[in-house]
């Protein structure tokens, strides 16, 4: 594990801010063609599709941070793998169940939410599969979220910063890309999907090299409650 020095900090907030940069210019460049292309209805539709998305980052309840502050201190102290190894297993495990219950719970609510949220209109189908979708797509980030967080804690910055860039730009490309090789607002989002979940798998690739696979037999009640305190 690398020392944190300010040479260093100052190096992963350039990166930082470098890959930032491009979900910026993405924006600038393809809202203004979504609502061109699809119209402002629709684009209204697609924009609280993706607030629900993005929200999913907050049902964790602190649990990644905590993992990344402890992780580091781990690290800094080159401690036994296993303790490592149990931290992340825990964390990695109250996320899937978060999740799956979390997006389970969008799925299935999703006829209800249309109903509150957008009440009657000639888009009401669209919106129950966009929704569903997002419930979908919100258990890949949720996922991501954690894999993220392990990623920050060991100054891999190049490859969290990346792939956040690609996720984020990804979601406002997609309607315009696909209204130009002729799929609907929600094919389009499939391909928002498909990102996400090969984002979820090269995580879990890499994951795996450096940790192994995240061992149910770790889960402790006492970690866990470190993390949520």
């Amino acid at each position: 594990m690398k020392e944190l020095t300010v040479k260093g900090v100052f190096r992963n907030g350039l990166i930082s801010v470098f890959f930032q940069g491009f979900p910026v210019l993405t924006a600038l460049i393809f809202v203004p063609l979504n609502i061109k292309y699809i119209g402002d209805a629709l684009w209204g539709l697609y924009s609280l599709t993706i607030t629900i998305l993005f929200l999913f980052m907050y049902f964790n309840i602190g649990i990644n941070p905590s993992v990344n502050k402890k992780l580091s201190a781990l690290f800094g102290v080159n401690s036994e793998k296993s303790n490592i190894q149990e931290l992340l297993s825990n964390g990695f495990y109250f996320n899937l169940v978060s999740a799956l219950v979390i997006g389970g719970g969008m799925i299935l609510l999703s006829p209800l939410i249309v109903d509150l949220s957008v009440g009657d209109s000639e888009y009401n189908n669209e919106a129950v599969s966009l929704f569903r979708l997002s419930g979908i797509v919100g258990i890949f980030s949720l996922l991501i979220s954690f894999f993220r967080n392990v990623y920050e804690a060991k100054q891999n910055f190049i490859l969290v910063s990346s792939l956040r860039a690609i996720l984020s730009s990804t979601i406002l490309i997609a309607p315009s890309f696909g209204y130009l090789i002729g799929l609907n607002i929600v094919q389009s989002f499939y391909l928002v999907l498909i990102v996400y979940a090969l984002a979820f798998i090269f995580y879990f690739w890499i994951y795996f090299k450096d940790f192994g696979f995240p061992n149910i037999e770790y889960i402790n009640k006492d970690v866990f409650k470190s993390l949520l305190y």
